[in-house]
């Protein structure tokens, strides 16, 4: 999963050194540090989405557009997911806007 969350800086020509801090920094800010030696077939479907939302903040975007980002969750990873929004707005200062699908409780 870390080459995945590499990958935008990496395109960028970010150095290695710079690459491998911000991939452990915000995979430790998403709680998927564990995450990244593992492959893709061997993750939950909401720790996917915390790796797919670590891909597009590694590179410190100012905003964020989501097309649905709970869609495919269960109630609990929905309000995860929601919850790192929060914490990523807090902390890194990003702005989101997209769909989101209402949660029924």
């Amino acid at each position: 999963m870390g080459e995945i969350i590499m990958l935008p800086l990496t395109l960028e020509g970010v150095t290695v050194v710079e690459v491998k801090k911000r991939t452990n920094a915000v995979s430790k800010l998403l709680g998927i540090e564990k995450l990244l030696n593992k492959s893709t077939f061997e993750i939950s479907g909401g720790q996917a989405q915390r790796t797919a939302i670590a891909r597009a903040v590694v590179a410190n975007p100012l905003l964020l557009l989501a097309d649905e980002p709970t869609g495919n969750l269960d109630s609990k990873n929905s309000k995860d997911v929601m919850d790192l929004f929060s914490i990523l707005n807090t902390k890194k200062h990003i702005n989101f806007d997209g769909y989101l699908r209402r949660i029924r409780r």
